[in-house]
């Protein structure tokens, strides 16, 4: 306990363990004497960041100064997966994920637990695919779309007026 009684540092011995900051101040996290990560009073983590004020919709996770260079980066092994998942319930769905691929070098788009699109290692853009359906030896098809009902690709002079006529 700090001397003003609000700080704590407490682990119990059946493996329970708690760091608090009991007043509104955050729990801030520094090396080489320069603030490095916070968690504020909101129960935000902001790394590289001070202020909380970002947008509501977006601002569990905060990272970035605002100057120059910044970024997330997930480290996967040269043959594992690098995910980003959306979920919306305690289970372990891919709702709606962002995963790539090392060993084979694609990045992959799902939505509602199927996979909806992917960019292949050629830099394709596979809607509705997961491999390539280029028959010709070039592989100059850069955007190939599928579907087993309907129309592939539908045009329109605005949101309410798309041509599904054609394919």
């Amino acid at each position: 306990t700090g001397s003003s009684g609000t700080e704590m540092i407490l682990f119990t011995s059946n493996t329970q363990g708690a760091i608090n900051v009991i007043s509104s101040d955050p729990l801030t996290f520094s090396t080489a004497n320069t603030e490095r990560a916070r968690i504020d009073s909101g129960g935000r983590l902001l790394v590289g960041n001070t202020a909380s004020s970002m947008n509501a919709a977006a601002d569990n996770l905060i990272v970035g100064s605002g100057v120059g260079h910044n970024g997330i980066t997930v480290y996967s092994a040269a043959d594992g997966d690098g995910w980003l998942i959306f979920n919306d319930g305690d289970n372990a769905n891919l709702t709606g994920t962002i995963n790539y691929n090392h060993a084979s070098n694609y990045m992959a788009f799902r939505t509602s637990t199927t996979e909806r699109a992917r960019i292949d290692s050629s830099g394709r853009l596979l809607i509705g695919l997961t491999a390539s359906q280029t028959t010709d030896s070039n592989a100059h098809s850069k955007l190939q779309v599928a579907s087993s009902v309907g129309p592939n690709i539908g045009f329109g002079n605005n949101s309410t007026d798309i041509n599904d006529d054609g394919r």
